[in-house]
């Protein structure tokens, strides 16, 4: 099978997409407001009652079911800032945007939050039909934001949640290295860093990225100035840790208030991995763990079919550590998260652009779960 040609040097055009991606991006947003908007006429009665900063009468129903679980806690957050320790898991750079955008804009904060959690969206889906078609073509561009947006949890980076804008940053900072510029690369995954840490992971394809311009030598790698590019991205990990060590008096604290969470519920499930969907009847109490764990395989066959391709295999040692570490601890969210692992939907579009009709049977069948889990998560189903 003949590689598609693509053109490695740091002066290749790009195939500039605009059109594709955002329209996809709007009749995504669109459908969700729409199911957000039937949402209580078709469950009337919520699957739970909790305390949040969202009452949904004062707002829109379409843009209310787009606020649900963390989402009030990123409001929280604009509003006051951190109060206590067991906030600090929450990375500061999405709530301190939206709180940027109420001081604007007089904005309230729950437009706030979805104002800046979309824009983000709508930029990483136009970058990410970049990557795609420079390194798979425009057919697989197309097919594969069509499939990240149909994937049934993408429908967590239209809420109110840090997710787009951490994606956002992490597929930026591949763009900039695929055209060698390292530097700002680094500078803007700190960004993502300070987002969501797991952005460190993409810090993966930006060494590969590297070593493929520059060879594996440790003299021609390690000694030269984009060197720094590699050794930005934590910056963005340390300067939190500096601001929990002034707040609290930890550094970590972080990641020790993701496991000392104040509730029995999130104390014995933080740390799940995938084969906890399986174990002590979990399967018949918590089913919805198990399909958490069965879609997860939709990006993590793309992440291992990243390894099929020369020009993909730069993206591959990210979204395999990305799918990696959300199957050892991270059931508890493991649709939400595995939702962000965007370079895995490359060579599933690749694939689809020479097979349309298996994959578009996925597709419908990802779209309408989707729909079905959104659905839930507007009336308050426990999913996170």
């Amino acid at each position: 099978m003949s590689e598609t040609p693509v053109d490695p040097s740091p002066s290749a055009p790009w195939r500039r997409g605009f059109a594709f991606p955002l329209a996809v991006f709007a009749a995504h947003r669109a459908a969700l407001m729409g199911v957000a908007s039937l949402a209580p006429s078709f469950l009337p009665t919520p699957f739970a009652v909790i305390p949040s900063p969202v009452h949904d009468a004062r707002y829109p129903a379409a843009l209310a079911g787009l606020c649900r679980w963390d989402c009030g806690m990123y409001m929280n957050l604009a509003l006051r800032g951190y109060v206590h320790p067991s906030e600090s898991p929450v990375f500061p750079l999405f709530p301190l945007a939206s709180r940027a955008v109420m001081a604007l804009t007089g904005a309230d904060p729950l437009y706030a939050v979805l104002l800046v959690a979309n824009l983000c969206g709508a930029l990483a889906m136009v970058l990410a039909y970049q990557v795609f078609a420079r390194l798979g073509g425009p057919a697989a561009a197309r097919w594969g934001v069509l499939l990240w947006a149909a994937f049934p949890f993408s429908f967590f980076h239209a809420s109110g949640y840090a997710e787009a804008m951490a994606a956002l940053f992490a597929v930026a900072a591949v763009r900039l290295a695929l055209s060698s510029r390292f530097i700002a690369a680094g500078a803007v995954l700190a960004l993502g860093c300070a987002t969501r840490h797991v952005d460190l992971l993409a810090g993966a394809t930006l060494l590969a990225l590297s070593v493929r311009a520059r060879g594996a030598r440790p003299r021609d790698l390690f000694l030269h100035r984009d060197v720094l590019g590699l050794l930005l991205p934590p910056v963005g990990v340390l300067a939190y840790a500096a601001y929990c060590a002034h707040r609290w008096g930890d550094p970590l604290a972080f990641a020790v208030w993701r496991t000392q969470c104040d509730t029995g519920f999130w104390r014995v499930r933080a740390w799940w991995s995938a084969l906890e969907a399986f174990r002590d009847g979990r399967l018949r109490t918590e089913p919805v763990l198990a399909t958490y764990v069965l879609w997860s395989l939709v990006p993590g066959v793309g992440a291992f079919a990243l390894l099929t391709r020369k020009a993909w295999r730069p993206l591959a040692p990210y979204a395999l550590l990305l799918m990696g570490l959300y199957w050892q601890s991270g059931l508890m969210g493991l649709g939400r998260f595995s939702a962000s692992c965007w370079p895995a939907f490359l060579p599933l579009g690749w694939l689809m652009a020479r097979r349309p009709a298996p994959m578009a049977a996925l597709l419908l069948v990802m779209a309408v779960a989707q729909g079905m889990y959104f659905l839930l998560w507007t009336r308050w189903f426990g999913m996170f």
